[in-house]
């Protein structure tokens, strides 16, 4: 209903596929009301670029505080980009930046805004094994990220920012609801979502957003994170 950038027909054909081989998946093309999201799991926002009406931001803040489930796919960052997501995201300490991460040197693609991240800090609560997920992050762009939101994945040492926020995750204790931002929704695109562990991360994701576990954040997950 916003326009998104990453839409079933375009650019988001493959992950519509994995979507729905397990779950229901529905095209939202009306205004976003609480009646809509009544028996709605989980909301992904891929890549919106229209404004959402103050009304739509405030049954999407409630939506999470009761226990709902929303995902936030972004772009690079334009001061022309009309869509206001962020005042979403700011609410809960989520700022993205009208940035581009780059990467500092060529390695295996050939855009310089195609970063290639090994060294990516994937947050324990995620990754509990340790394991590293090697990514390709597309035309994506940085983030803050402070309380009470946590860091989901940090983009190293090899682009430019260097080591700063590139996902992001709320979770309410009291009801379960839980936001996450990624900073490229280019990630999951038919290009690049068989590439590299990036189909493996969204896996990891959803896995993550639909669990009914308690989560228990490390102290150091909660380290305010700014980069300017």
């Amino acid at each position: 209903s916003k326009q998104e950038l990453f839409n079933v027909n375009e650019y988001y054909k493959s992950f519509y596929r994995k979507l729905n081989l397990y779950n229901k998946f529905v095209v939202n093309k009306d205004e976003i009301t609480s009646e809509l999201l009544k028996n709605c799991n989980l909301l992904i926002l891929p890549g919106s670029q229209m404004i959402f009406e103050e009304s739509e931001l405030k049954v999407l803040q409630s939506y999470i505080d009761s226990g709902g489930k929303i995902m936030v796919l972004l772009t690079e960052g334009s001061p022309n980009d009309p869509c206001n997501i962020n005042i979403l995201l700011e609410n809960y300490g989520i700022i993205p930046h009208l940035d581009c991460l780059i990467r500092t040197h060529y390695y295996k693609y050939f855009h310089p805004n195609e970063c290639y991240i090994e060294d990516n800090q994937m947050n324990s609560s995620l990754i509990k094994d340790k394991s590293n997920l090697n990514l390709i992050y597309p035309f994506g762009c940085t983030m803050s990220v402070m309380k009470p939101s946590v860091i989901i994945f940090k983009s190293g040492f090899a682009s430019f920012p260097v080591d700063c926020p590139l996902g992001a995750l709320y979770y309410n204790e009291k009801t379960g609801g839980k936001l996450v931002a990624i900073g490229s929704g280019h990630m999951f695109s038919d290009k690049y979502i068989d590439q590299e562990h990036n189909d493996g991360f969204r896996e990891i994701l959803l896995n993550f957003i639909n669990s009914k576990e308690r989560i228990y954040f490390l102290p150091t997950d909660h380290d305010d994170a700014a980069v300017t």
